[in-house]
């Protein structure tokens, strides 16, 4: 498996965004950054420092776009980024992305990180 992921995660919905981040760091994931919307997650993307090599995105993001569109600018400027979708709506999304529900365990959820 090699080094753990470095995830940020993208999600509009607080309870849901600091649930799975606190999940995902109890269960042994490094959770680098959030963001609660399309602008937080640009800069994100734009800053050098921020290094992850996993993101996690939520389909509705709001703040002038969408999870589709946070993974298409991960895509350009960040390849080699792992990009998981955290929706039941899997249209429109880079090549490559694995797709996940929010009715996933947080169990599924890891070994999902973990394979990919």
């Amino acid at each position: 498996m090699g080094d753990k992921e470095r995830i940020l995660i993208a999600e509009n919905n607080s309870v849901v965004l600091d649930g799975l981040k606190r999940n995902l760091q109890l269960r042994g994931q490094n959770v680098v950054a959030t963001a609660r919307s399309r602008q937080e997650g640009s800069q994100i993307i734009a800053d050098p420092k921020m290094d992850f090599t996993f993101a996690i995105l939520d389909a509705r993001v709001p703040c002038g776009g969408d999870g589709q569109a946070l993974a298409r600018e991960i895509v350009e400027k960040r390849p080699g980024v792992k990009i998981m979708s955290f929706t039941s709506d899997t249209q429109d999304w880079p090549k490559g992305t694995i797709h996940t529900t929010k009715d996933w365990s947080i169990n599924e959820l890891v070994e999902a990180i973990i394979r990919a």
